[in-house]
């Protein structure tokens, strides 16, 4: 009795309404017949373009008489309300997005494609974060308790964004400003290693986790002010990429 409009409800007569019937006189409500030939075998399909309470109506004519019309009821709702959003949708690839869709009770949600968002709690709920890897549309497809769908996408363009960057200084002084040297443009830069020697050679700091730096110490002792000098090996959009340069640390 529920259905999504422009879909197809199937109409039947019942086996012993078709005893000796001659005609089947049909009223489909304002619906649009979808399987001609199918009248008079007691089955019909139709569909319906607005929404809103349909009445149908059947007379079925015998050899002596025709059977006053018997009715019967059928909602036609909406498609479902879809509509997403992103956080951004000029990226790095393989950084990660936050997708919003409005919400609405009884609702089911689905993004796509959905190896993007296997990282982050899978992709059924009405926020998803994806890592985008390349550029292309992101899906929203949505159900409600009538199983009505919509659709809805966001266009995301990506960018390698292989290079990376480093400040030239850095204040260890525990004021929450600058206290650690670390790369400024964390993206999707997998590191093989990222190594800082001082003057003399000794490795102060090694790490091969992007979002980490040195802290201006070596087992907790600060170190003195000065030059230092780093090393960075990490691959991007297929390539491997070196980078070397130096920082001077004060105090």
């Amino acid at each position: 009795k529920d259905i999504c409009i422009n879909d197809t409800v199937t109409l039947r007569v019942a086996d012993y309404s078709l005893t000796n019937a001659n005609k089947f006189m049909w009223n489909y409500g304002g619906g649009i017949e979808t399987s001609s030939g199918t009248t008079n075998s007691g089955v019909d399909y139709v569909t319906f373009n607005n929404t809103g309470t349909k009445i149908l109506t059947l007379s079925i004519a015998y050899p002596q008489c025709i059977r006053a019309p018997f009715a019967d009821t059928v909602q036609v709702h909406p498609y479902a309300t879809a509509h997403a959003t992103a956080s951004r949708t000029d990226i790095c690839a393989g950084d990660s997005i936050v997708f919003t869709a409005d919400t609405f009770s009884r609702y089911r949600y689905k993004w796509s494609p959905a190896q993007y968002f296997r990282e982050h709690g899978g992709n059924t709920n009405n926020v998803g974060i994806a890592e985008v890897l390349a550029t292309g549309n992101i899906y929203l497809t949505v159900r409600d308790q009538y199983n009505c769908i919509g659709r809805d996408s966001i266009m995301i363009n990506t960018q390698p964004c292989c290079d990376i960057f480093l400040p030239d200084a850095f204040t260890p002084n525990g004021d929450g400003r600058n206290d650690v040297f670390k790369i400024i443009t964390v993206g999707h830069h997998p590191l093989k290693v990222f190594e800082i020697v001082n003057r003399y050679g000794q490795v102060v700091f090694r790490s091969n986790v992007e979002t980490e730096g040195w802290d201006g110490k070596v087992h907790g002792i600060p170190q003195e002010m000065g030059t230092y000098f780093y090393y960075i090996n990490y691959t991007c959009n297929g390539k491997t990429i070196e980078k070397k340069g130096d920082v001077t640390l004060v105090r």
